[in-house]
């Protein structure tokens, strides 16, 4: 596990800050990520593809194509050994994208609690939805969840961002991701000429 955070510091993740996205849900939609991957995926795909809009929003230099670097991790159990399906997921502060061929870097401002709080809303909103569409969840239920406190029992934390230069404290934070739980699945990568995370929604 080591040896992962460490190939990663040195061989995929640039010079670049890097925040940590967690997500929990809510106990109730728990049940099927449990026992539903495609579940699983479908809320990994939404969380990236949110991040990444609002990446590109705040990167206004950056065209509609732009891509994000990712890694995910899938942690499966709560530190009292319970089972809890949340998603980490490093993401690069910064948008990739070519022009004329050539690899262009946007980096992103600096992101404060009522940010990531706003982009809380259209997560739990549109996981909400794929359950209701996959007839997982009643659509009443799902309506009745948008009026709960924290939009449902959704919970979404970005405190932790590493500067690009502090390549020891990113191997800490990626080691503990790793370590913390069983490493289900690394979802995205960067090559060293173009960022394209498979995760992320076209």
């Amino acid at each position: 596990m080591a040896e992962t955070a460490a190939h990663l510091v040195d061989h995929v993740f640039p010079p670049l800050p890097v925040r940590q996205w967690v997500l929990s849900l809510p106990k109730r939609l728990r049940y099927f990520l449990k026992t539903n991957p495609a579940a699983v995926s479908a809320v990994l795909h939404i969380l990236l593809r949110v991040i990444r809009q609002e990446l590109l929003t705040r990167c206004p230099d950056a065209p509609g194509n732009a891509r994000l670097g990712a890694v995910s991790f899938i942690h499966r159990f709560g530190d009292a050994l319970n089972e809890h399906i949340r998603f980490h997921c490093c993401v690069i502060d910064a948008v990739f994208y070519l022009v004329d061929g050539e690899l262009r870097i946007s980096e992103l401002p600096s992101l404060g609690k009522a940010d990531i709080a706003a982009i809380q809303t259209p997560v739990s909103r549109r996981v909400l939805r794929w359950f209701v569409r996959c007839g997982l969840l009643d659509a009443d239920d799902a309506h009745a969840m948008h009026e709960w406190h924290n939009d449902g029992g959704f919970s979404l934390d970005a405190a932790v961002r590493i500067p690009g230069w502090d390549r020891a404290g990113l191997e800490r934070v990626l080691r503990c991701a790793i370590t913390q739980n069983s490493l289900k699945a690394i979802t995205g990568a960067l090559s060293f000429g173009y960022a394209r995370p498979s995760v992320v929604a076209q």
